[in-house]
């Protein structure tokens, strides 16, 4: 599905090894997926802040640790990411910064086509003011063979009601989005132990200039000063 990268994002990274990566690690037992500029932070094990953010220059630096990794794959059934929190429901933020229609014709999918996840699914994104973003996980290849199954297939039956030609190119990413979403409401459904890692965030325009110069930048950017 890389044609649809537009909207699908990481994920057709993610359903391509679904489909082809046990042809060529046919033993392959556990399965993670990181980003270009996301990566687990396995330094800060038990930081409470969600991520650190480092220059780009400095990627070449980063090693995964095997040992913390599989210490932590012992203990738990799945690594992802901290917890982001905020002051009202996770739907409401969606419904913010997306289409909020999108959103319900979302939850009624879930009723409709895989109804036993519809009471998590209220619990995580309409009870609930956290979730674990960015489709980040390291899992073993079974659970993530059962998740990808699930998840792909609401979200081709979402793509079929959901029209997307006019949407911008962030409103463009819907199925990312929603995936950040639904991977909370398929761990926590299937009660998998999860260990929370912050990220490391590689990116090439860390800003020097004063916090306050910044926001007055941006105002001016966007033509409001209030």
């Amino acid at each position: 599905i890389s044609n649809k990268n537009g909207s699908y994002c990481e994920l057709t990274a993610m359903y391509w090894a679904w489909k082809n990566i046990k042809k060529i690690y046919p033993n392959l037992y556990y399965i993670g997926l990181s980003h270009y500029r996301r990566l687990f932070d396995f330094n800060h094990p038990y930081a409470i802040q969600d991520k650190y953010i480092y220059n780009e220059n400095n990627i070449i630096d980063y090693k995964t640790d095997v040992h913390s990794l599989l210490s932590i794959l012992d203990k738990y059934d799945v690594i992802t990411t901290k917890r982001k929190y905020y002051s009202y429901p996770i739907y409401i933020d969606y419904c913010i910064n997306h289409i909020s229609d999108d959103f319900r014709i979302l939850r009624h999918i879930i009723s409709e086509k895989t109804p036993e996840y519809s009471d998590t699914f209220n619990k995580v994104l309409m009870e609930n003011n956290a979730f674990a973003p960015y489709n980040m996980n390291i899992i073993r290849w079974e659970t993530f063979n059962d998740y990808c199954t699930w998840l792909f297939y609401i979200l081709a039956e979402t793509e079929k009601q959901i029209n997307i030609s006019n949407y911008n190119a962030v409103q463009k990413r819907i199925f990312g989005y929603m995936a950040e979403r639904l991977w909370n409401v398929y761990f926590i459904k299937h009660k998998l132990k999860a260990k929370h890692l912050p990220i490391s965030l590689y990116i090439n325009d860390i800003h020097t200039t004063p916090l306050s110069v910044q926001k007055h930048q941006v105002e001016l950017k966007h033509g409001c000063s209030c």
